[in-house]
């Protein structure tokens, strides 16, 4: 690379000496791109905007050439000459003053001394003249700050048509078009600045912010790394730029540089923040809670700190917390409907619907404004209140594009079911088509991931079945240890029903959706094949035991006494590991009518990850399905599981006869407060699974074959899906 910038800067010279000049400012622009602290580069092109008259810009210039090298004596003869042309004697004789010092045995500076001195100009004039330049950007600043942005901007343009050619001028503009909200001709202002000034790291952090705002984080990215490149401690770049590494999914990167400005400047609330962002994206919740409630405690009015605070305790099940923040925000900025919007939802998800409705109303009592995610929560609750007049009469007014990007989802889900509800069934399909078009859409980073999964799938399949036809598996592993029951099945096949069930019995105790299974693997990447699997030996079992527990530690205190079940549906997937860790386990699997399953998923917005990214379009939500059943049927065969079905269809017609055969399985007796079930879900208050709505009701048969009403949709899919139909007994 320096080879290339020493025969660019020698291009340069030789076309300076040319008086190609606006060939060498290209050339000598392209070196500082690269190095923008080279002292040759900005010396010479330097001398380019002094012949320009483009004297403030010269000025930095040969500032920064001098600071890069302070030995060369014509870069501080340049710069004070041109100090001198700029009507800046003050900042000259200080200037000659340094430069005498340093450079002893030189006459030069003296002439410059003298010259100064033989100036018809008074001593008490020294002071440097104001000049319009400086009047305006004085005067922008003052507007800027009072936030009178009328007449920022009219004082920026003036600068900018002035003159043109200062950088200083379209980045003034650039900053006021993005406070007014015109981020497209913020942009276009800030790109002319850059143009301009390869030099200044605040125009490149703000055109990245605009960029920030129109989702343009790839190009974001470049300008910020020039902006640290030019001040490599720059606050406000670090934390864009994490900002921006965080949206890109490059999450070690982001948390290293938020990392290093923690360490800078350990009290800085927006480093603070946006650390604790991107920990809430890594999944490290516990540690992203800490940081934002120290912003907080730093600053207790920042609002965006307890908006970031709140992610993290519904991740946590931290709820009573979570709703009490929501309510401090809601008190910090009342004329904000964000904060209501997500109270809403917690009291939602928490079945307090009147509470919720009465938060809505509240809000529509203070505000004058009709607002589209407050008319949506209303028809939300006024259709859990199965007031469907109401429901359909708010839906009626509401307008999608009006509505947040991540509120859009519960828009066209209820729109479907309010159809489905009136027996409109094409129109209801056609909502939950435009609702996978959507997830589509906003999911799309997931694609290569999604791929990764279920490619996986399939390739253990493959393996597992060239296995079975040259040997039988011979278990090595005695495991002595407590061993967890699993409830496992394809997601939406009746398992937080059963959850709910069973965790109603004093001998029984569920986590509920943990990925205790699946950190297993995380840590231990070899552990990716089946052949890999099957060879562990009972030391590394043991190892694999003591991290499952001591992740089960996080949630509750396992009492061995009782039985504890690890309810994961796609557990079904990791059944080979689970055998070799949990080897005498029992296992409980879930089932539901295929097309039903197929169908629920596919109109569910499930919390997104590789695994869920599979059941967004319909057909690919059907060949998940059955290389997941297979899978386990295959895994069932070669390791002689321990196996209880469910057909969720049985457990709702016949209740009692079901949850007996289970507790048989289990070696458990009877308790009638199984019949209590609801209740258990109502004392829960938190249910993580898209199920909560249903499982505080009585038992009802409506969502059993449910998918009849959509049979002509569903067909094409039938010669895939037959096989399963038939494998658990069902009729059609």
């Amino acid at each position: 690379m320096k080879l290339i910038i020493n025969q660019l800067l020698l291009k340069g010279v030789k076309e300076h000496k040319k008086n190609n000049f606006g060939e060498a400012e290209r050339l000598y622009k392209i070196i500082l791109n690269s190095d923008p602290q080279h002292p040759d580069a900005n010396h010479n092109l330097g001398i380019i905007k002094k012949k320009n008259d483009k004297l403030n810009e010269a000025e930095l210039l040969f500032k920064i050439a001098i600071q890069s090298n302070s030995e060369v004596e014509q870069f501080w003869v340049s710069y004070i000459e041109t100090l001198i042309s700029n009507k800046k004697p003050v900042d000259a004789k200080k200037l000659i003053k340094k430069a005498k010092k340093k450079f002893k045995f030189s006459k030069k500076f003296d002439l410059f001394q003298s010259k100064i001195d033989s100036t018809n100009i008074n001593k008490e004039k020294f002071i440097e003249p104001k000049n319009l330049l400086t009047d305006l950007f004085h005067k922008f600043i003052e507007n800027l700050e009072k936030q009178k942005l009328i007449e920022a901007e009219k004082t920026a343009q003036k600068i900018s048509e002035e003159f043109p050619d200062n950088h200083n001028g379209w980045k003034a503009l650039g900053l006021v078009f993005k406070k007014t909200g015109r981020i497209k001709e913020s942009i276009t202002a800030l790109e002319k600045a850059v143009n301009l000034c390869s030099y200044d790291g605040e125009i490149f952090n703000n055109l990245a912010a605009s960029l920030i705002d129109l989702k343009r984080f790839d190009e974001a990215e470049i300008y910020l790394r020039k902006a640290l490149k030019l001040k490599p401690n720059y606050t406000t770049a670090s934390i864009n730029l994490g900002k921006v590494l965080t949206k890109l999914k490059k999450f070690a990167e982001a948390e290293n540089i938020l990392k290093k400005m923690k360490n800078l400047e350990p009290e800085n609330v927006e480093v603070l923040n946006s650390l604790g962002v991107c920990l809430i994206d890594l999944g490290k919740m516990e540690e992203a809670e800490q940081l934002l409630k120290c912003a907080i405690k730093l600053k207790p009015d920042f609002t965006s700190a307890y908006d970031n605070l709140t992610r993290a305790l519904r991740e946590l099940n931290k709820d009573d917390e979570c709703e009490k923040y929501l309510k401090k925000i809601i008190r910090l900025n009342p004329n904000e409907y964000r904060p209501f919007v997500n109270l809403c939802a917690l009291l939602e998800n928490q079945n307090r619907l009147d509470e919720a409705q009465s938060i809505i109303k509240n809000f529509s009592l203070k505000s004058n404004k009709l607002i589209e995610d407050i008319m949506l929560w209303e028809a939300l609750i006024s259709f859990r209140k199965n007031d469907l007049d109401n429901t359909e009469k708010l839906i009626n007014n509401i307008d999608i594009n009006k509505i947040s990007e991540n509120q859009q989802f519960y828009f066209l889900k209820l729109k479907g079911e309010l159809h489905e509800k009136k027996k409109q069934f094409n129109d209801a399909f056609e909502c939950f088509h435009d609702l996978s078009v959507y997830k589509k859409k906003i999911y799309k980073d997931y694609e290569e991931n999604k791929n990764y999964w279920f490619n996986s799938i399939r390739q253990n399949n493959l393996e597992i079945q060239n296995f079975e036809k040259k040997t039988n598996f011979k278990p090595k592993i005695k495991a002595k240890w407590y061993q967890p029951c699993f409830l496992v099945g394809f997601p939406r096949s009746g398992t937080t029903l059963l959850d709910t069930i069973l965790r109603s019995h004093s001998d029984i105790d569920v986590l509920e959706e943990k990925e205790m299974i699946p950190k297993l693997k995380k840590n231990y990447n070899n552990l990716l094949k089946i052949s890999e699997i099957e060879n562990i030996e009972e030391s590394f079992a043991e190892n694999l035991k003591k991290l499952y527990f001591s992740e089960l530690e996080k949630y509750f205190i396992l009492n061995e006494n009782k039985i504890f079940i690890d309810k994961l549906p796609f557990n079904l997937i990791h059944i080979p590991l689970i055998n070799q860790v949990f080897p005498r386990s029992k296992i409980i699997l879930s089932i539901r009518h295929p097309f039903d399953c197929i169908l629920s998923c596919w109109i569910q917005n499930f919390k997104i990850n590789s695994a869920m990214a599979n059941l967004i379009d319909l057909d690919r939500t059907v060949d998940t399905y059955c290389e997941s059943m297979n899978l386990f049927k295959l895994s069932k065969k070669r390791y002689s599981l321990n196996v209880h079905m469910v057909r969720y269809e049985d457990l709702i017609y016949n209740f009692e006869t079901e949850v007996h055969k289970i507790l048989n399985f289990l070696n458990l007796k009877w308790e009638d407060n199984l019949y209590n079930y609801q209740k258990t879900a109502f004392d829960r208050k938190n249910i993580n699974t898209p199920s909560y709505k249903q499982v505080i009701k009585k038992i009802y048969k409506t969502s059993a074959y449910r998918w009849k009403n959509y049979q002509k949709y569903l067909e094409p899919f039938r010669q895939k899906l037959q096989p399963w139909i038939n494998e658990y007994g069902y009729l059609e």
